[in-house]
């Protein structure tokens, strides 16, 4: 096993320098975590409010009809879709599934930006 401590980034870090939204989801679309510019750019705290992704990025009740976690739960493979809503004139969101993980279940890695 590598030893972790020479490398000069983590994970988390690396995401987080990232200047796009970021987040870890679970199959019911409930944030988990998300990187430092989609906290900051939605005024989201995961630790005092939880909440959805579409409540949070779209303002709305329920997903986007388009949206690629919905494809990606459906077929346990990586999605992309093209989407716009009022908000978002154009943003490019891809879904990758990350395995399973107490007490979330399957969870999803979430990107989003704007094109």
């Amino acid at each position: 096993m590598q030893d972790k401590r020479n490398e000069p980034f983590s994970a988390t870090e690396l995401i987080d320098a990232l200047p796009f939204f970021v987040m870890i989801l679970d199959s019911n679309h409930r944030i988990i975590d998300a990187n430092t510019f989609f906290c900051r750019n939605v005024e989201y705290d995961a630790e005092t409010c939880p909440m959805e992704c579409y409540a949070a990025v779209h303002h709305t009740g329920s997903p986007h009809p388009d949206c690629p976690l919905l494809e990606s739960i459906r077929t346990g493979l990586p999605a992309t879709r093209l989407l716009a809503d009022d908000l978002h004139p154009a943003l490019q969101v891809t879904t990758y599934p990350i395995g399973s993980k107490p007490p979330f279940g399957q969870l999803y890695l979430h990107f989003a930006q704007a094109v």
